[in-house]
């Protein structure tokens, strides 16, 4: 600190004291000298050492107004650097009370006149140059008021219409800089200001809130919608840039001519480390997801009148919905339609509440769950110390347990709720019924959990193309034994 106000205080303060020992040497050679020509010369320096005095003086009154004030304490006021404008609207006054100094005591004129004739000047002036002199003070009043500041993602907006949002980059006497998200320099008047309406994304604080709407068909429950999109809302939490703190809201808006309408609110830091359509980007494909695995469709504006039974519009867990969930997961994709509408048709529902445990690490199981509504994380205790560790989450459309499902073994982690949902349970029976009917699926599920395993263990980032493939059938074949041996009869 005090070697940084030495380093940019000497330089001023060295000039002075050079001026003013100049000043003490010609004073007395003045006096001593006979010769007409040097005395010119030296009248001259002395004037010249004077004026350079005035100057420096006004130097080092600039360098202790920018080391005291602006990088002191007016820094922390601006949570950062100080505009530039307010430095240099105050090293001009300092400059014009230096230069009136030197009118008056070096060439000893009087002041009165000069300010006389410049009042007159400045009017003159102050027609010809009025955008421009009010540029610069509504530039004063933007750093006084301080509706933004340096580095703060500002929108605009005119008459209603939303125009340039960008970071502010500088404010100048006459211009306000803004870096768009495309990266090019938006450069607007000061006085625009003055009758623009500004958004501050940055500020009070960082995070700020958004929203989008989606439009869902009437006679889907709006506990079940909200329970859905809140879903979403968690599992776009676990992408960088998201804030939890205030967590996330879906709210019932209006009715309308497509059906209801609902309020999904999000929080993040924006431009930190995305711009807000990108993250509006991915909650919008994240809610279409859930809404999509759970069977709930978005509304349309609708033009005609159509006659149904509330009947035929209500059903509960139906079979299409079902079936499309299972066609989701990659363990069930190469299934005959079949086998999946069998799978469908026995599977169990079941419904948990946010924070519940689904299932423990070293649990014992033979059944597997599909997610079809909400969000789940997986936590594994690796040292077996019971820290669990979380690493991953499931998402609708997805699948564990099957390595219970299928060989019997133990659970491998602990499964907790992040939201409200549904899942549907496939059980050993269900699956020994499979087998029964379609005994060449053997071969398919133990290359499937073979390949999912060897995913899950990383091995593909260690070893050779080839390697991959011999372990997976390597693996394929002790599956397949295991799997035979627990279903028996296949």
């Amino acid at each position: 600190m005090i070697g940084n106000f030495i380093k940019r205080m000497w330089p001023p303060i060295l000039c002075c004291v050079l001026a003013a020992g100049g000043l003490s040497l010609l004073a007395g050679r003045l006096t001593e000298s006979a010769q007409p020509s040097l005395e010119e010369v030296s009248v001259a320096a002395f004037y010249a050492l004077r004026i350079g005095f005035w100057l420096s003086a006004a130097w080092i009154a600039i360098r202790l107004i920018d080391v005291i004030v602006w990088d002191g304490l007016a820094r922390r006021s601006f949570n950062g650097s100080v505009p530039r404008l307010l430095r240099d609207v105050t090293a001009v006054l300092v400059v014009l009370i230096a230069v009136m100094c030197i009118v008056a005591f070096v060439f000893q004129k009087p002041v009165t006149g000069i300010w006389a004739t410049s009042g007159a000047v400045g009017i003159l002036l102050g027609i010809a140059l009025r955008d421009v002199i009010l540029d610069v003070f509504t530039g004063l009043a933007m750093n006084v008021d301080r509706p933004f500041s340096l580095g703060d993602w500002i929108r605009l907006h005119e008459n209603g219409v939303e125009g340039a949002i960008g970071q502010v980059v500088q404010i100048s006497w006459r211009t306000t800089r803004l870096r768009t998200e495309e990266n090019m320099l938006v450069v607007i008047p000061n006085s625009r200001f003055g009758t623009l309406v500004v958004t501050n994304f940055s500020a009070p604080t960082d995070p700020t809130r958004f929203e989008v709407l989606f439009d869902i068909e009437y006679w889907i429950p709006v506990e079940r919608v909200r329970r859905v999109l809140l879903a979403a809302l968690w599992e776009a939490q676990t992408t960088d840039g998201f804030v939890t703190d205030p967590p996330p809201n879906v709210l019932f808006q209006t009715t309308n001519n497509s059906g209801f309408q609902y309020r999904v609110q999000y929080w993040i830091k924006p431009w930190q480390p995305f711009a807000p359509n990108r993250a509006k980007d991915i909650v919008q494909r994240l809610c279409i997801k859930h809404l999509q695995c759970a069977g709930i469709p978005i509304a349309f504006p609708k033009q005609e009148l159509a006659v149904k039974q509330v009947a035929d519009l209500i059903s509960v867990d139906p079979l299409a919905d079902r079936r499309r969930l299972l066609e989701l997961v990659p363990l069930f994709q190469e299934l005959p339609a079949e086998e999946v509408t069998l799978l469908a048709e026995q599977m169990q529902l079941h419904q948990f509440r946010n924070g519940d445990v689904l299932i423990r690490q070293g649990d014992s199981g033979d059944s597997m769950f599909v997610l079809w509504e909400g969000f789940l994380s997986v936590h594994v205790d690796v040292k077996r110390l019971g820290e669990q560790i979380r690493v991953a989450s499931i998402a609708p459309g997805e699948c564990w347990g099957e390595m219970s499902l299928l060989t019997g073994e133990s659970r491998s982690a602990t499964i907790r709720a992040e939201s409200d949902g549904r899942a549907f349970e496939i059980t050993k029976p269900c699956m020994n019924e499979l087998f029964r009917r379609q005994p060449q699926l053997l071969d398919l599920f133990s290359r499937m959990v073979a390949e999912r395993r060897l995913e899950n263990d990383r091995i593909h980032r260690s070893v050779a193309e080839a390697e991959q493939e011999l372990q997976a059938e390597s693996l394929a074949r002790q599956f397949k034994e295991r799997i035979r041996a627990f279903f028996r009869g296949i």
